[in-house]
């Protein structure tokens, strides 16, 4: 095949068209989530809604805050790590409530995921 400027474009609108679409459905994707668990409880949740069976998994990011890290070692001590924390999520859910950890972790949504299907008979 040889390379031509029709095809060049031709997959640039493709790619356009593509991340066009991908961002309609993220955003959709959110406003059904959204609409579906109130509550924002984590973990799958199912849903039967005008024949589809919707399923939709809240779920949030969890990551250690750097500045309560940083608020316990010297600057010299912090320069000699290089690191990244990461946080062991089973563990943490059986602990006890602990302030300490707590302040240093931070949590944000995270994509949720969905499906849509037939519901079957």
């Amino acid at each position: 095949m040889i390379l031509t400027q029709e095809k060049i474009e031709e997959w640039l609108n493709c790619k356009a068209s593509l991340d066009a679409a991908k961002k309609v459905e993220k955003e959709l994707r959110i406003l059904i989530c959204e609409a579906l668990s109130d509550d924002k409880e984590e973990g799958t949740h199912r849903y039967t809604i005008a024949g589809y069976e919707l399923k939709s998994k809240v779920s949030y990011n969890y990551k250690l805050d750097p500045e309560v890290a940083n608020a316990v070692l010297t600057k010299e001590e912090a320069a000699c790590i290089s690191s990244k924390p990461m946080l062991s999520l089973a563990p943490y859910r059986e602990l006890e409530y602990s302030e300490l950890i707590d302040e240093y972790i931070i949590v944000t949504p995270a994509m949720p995921t969905l499906t849509i299907s037939w519901e079957s008979e």
